[in-house]
């Protein structure tokens, strides 16, 4: 039996499950995900990492009332990492339109410090990455699969 670590990039993974399956998948169990996917392994922790939603009280909302229920659900064997939700002012060249943008920031990064502690580690044997971004295929050893 391995001890293994799970890094979910909620925001990517999040957005890939509601363009693929609709809402179906949105309350999602990451840990039990994984207690699946490892069904002889012993899961030692479970990092969620994402960015709070901006300028959207309805849906920071429902952000917030996930994150509980799956923190109050899995009590200690699940942490939240919060990065950041970035607003960016754009400007069409073309005919001078302006309208906001938004961008994710920090998650790929605290994936990639998450995966250097946890390869230190003596006390963890294999990492589960669940995402829908192909940026972190280099930091996991893989190569993307193009649709």
């Amino acid at each position: 039996m391995g001890r293994t670590a799970v890094l979910v990039d909620g925001f990517n993974l999040r957005h890939g499950m509601k363009e693929q399956r609709g809402r179906r998948y949105l309350w999602l169990d990451h840990v039990k995900l994984a207690s699946r996917l490892r069904q002889r392994d012993q899961i030692v922790d479970v990092l969620y990492l994402t960015a709070s939603v901006l300028d959207d009280v309805a849906s920071a909302g429902r952000q917030q009332t996930y994150l509980e229920a799956l923190k109050a659900h899995n009590p200690g064997a699940l942490t939240v990492v919060e990065g950041r939700y970035q607003r960016k002012h754009m400007r069409c060249r073309a005919c001078s339109a302006h309208w906001i943008s938004y961008a994710e920031r920090e998650t790929d990064v605290n994936i990639a410090v998450a995966l250097m502690e946890i390869a230190a580690l003596p006390t963890v044997d294999t990492v589960l990455v669940v995402s829908a971004d192909s940026d972190l295929c280099p930091a996991v050893g893989i190569q993307a699969r193009t649709a």
